[in-house]
């Protein structure tokens, strides 16, 4: 609704700009969907408006959209990113009822009291909705519309339908337990961390290896000159059932970044860019080290995702910034364990801004990586 009021409104200018914008945008595996042209939005589905609404509007609609129109809809998102969390807490279900209540009391002013529409009037309620069942997303409709796509799969004409369905859904536990087996057999699922695909010919510089070097002896306490059977460079991995590329495998699927990434370190979140996987083997450990290179992405101090109008709080704001994180990237580059992987990350870069936004899915189990 919001989107189509600006396409057609003086509210909402330069258009083909954030259309740029977001054609650019490479999105993660978790996001189903590349994005499509804004002037085609009377076709996007369900989950492409999730995903602008959750990851790609705020940093391209600042500056673009009016102050106040972007800060009204500011309250909307973090109210929505709230209420999809994994982790919801008495004080942040606090800050949602505020943001949704606040944007439901404004919408009419803004945009007419004609657009006020019951789905407007429904947000108010979303954080009562909330505390009697819990988070949005163990209520959702995307599950069992993803399953309508299943079950089309799963029989083949018009005759016997629920006969057809019932016998391939019989079967498919013999077929998935033969396919785990198989895996298992070739030594993957066993570990929580693997490397996939051949072995990358790319050799280290003088100053990966040194830093390398460097990781063995002072995180795995392992002297490399003794200890080292063989290093393997990889541009794959999966890490805890979600799989990671780096930039060495990036030219192959142009359309994703599957190698920006969360990954904890000094029990803080931080974010990179994986340039690539080293499979380790060490005399002295039973199986392989799996070695992850990152080039970190450091926070820097903008307010670019903030707002300033006197709809808004501190508290949205620091949410924002928490939750649409500014970096940029440095001529540097760090090893860490590949299990300490957290998340892909949607990545968004709006050149004219000089801006590069790192967002994390707000839960784990509707954005299944």
């Amino acid at each position: 609704m919001l989107i189509e009021i600006a396409l057609k409104s003086s509210y909402f200018h330069q258009i083909a700009i954030c259309d740029d914008h977001l054609m650019s945008i490479k999105v993660p595996r978790f996001v189903k969907r590349t994005p499509q042209s804004l002037t085609q939005f009377s076709n996007w589905k369900a989950s492409e408006l999730l995903s602008w609404l959750l990851f790609y509007s705020i940093p391209i609609l600042k500056g673009v959209l009016d102050t106040n129109y972007y800060s009204h809809y500011c309250l909307l998102v973090v109210g929505l990113h709230i209420l999809l969390g994994d982790k919801i807490t008495q004080q942040s279900l606090d800050l949602a009822e505020h943001c949704l209540q606040q944007f439901y009391l404004k919408y009419s002013e803004l945009y007419g009291i004609e657009s006020t529409t019951m789905n407007v009037h429904l947000l108010s309620h979303l954080v009562m909705y909330t505390r009697a069942w819990k988070p949005l997303w163990t209520t959702s409709c995307f599950p069992f519309e993803g399953m309508n796509g299943v079950l089309r799969k799963h029989f083949h004409g018009t005759r016997e339908i629920p006969l057809q369905l019932a016998n391939n859904f019989a079967m498919l536990p013999q077929l998935q337990y033969k396919q785990l087996t198989k895996t298992m057999m070739k030594g993957r699922s066993a570990a929580p961390v693997y490397v996939i695909g051949a072995n990358v010919q790319d050799s280290l510089s003088t100053d990966e290896l040194d830093k390398m070097k460097e990781y063995c002896h002072s995180e795995l306490q392992v002297d490399y000159d003794k200890e080292m059977s063989a290093v393997t460079l990889h541009s794959r991995a999966i890490v805890n059932g979600t799989m990671y590329h780096s930039t060495l495998y990036n030219c192959k699927a142009t359309k994703r970044n599957n190698y920006t990434v969360a990954y904890q370190m000094d029990e803080q979140v931080q974010f990179g860019t994986v340039k690539s996987f080293l499979s380790l083997t060490i005399a002295s450990k039973t199986s392989p080290v799996i070695l992850c290179a990152i080039k970190p992405l450091r926070p820097h101090q903008s307010r670019a995702a903030t707002t300033t109008t006197t709809i808004s709080s501190m508290e949205v704001n620091a949410y924002l910034l928490k939750t649409f994180k500014c970096v940029s990237e440095k001529d540097e580059f760090i090893y860490i364990e590949a299990e300490r992987l957290i998340s892909l990350c949607v990545s968004i870069t709006v050149q004219e801004k000089q801006l590069q936004c790192v967002v994390l899915p707000p839960n784990g189990y509707e954005f299944i990586n």
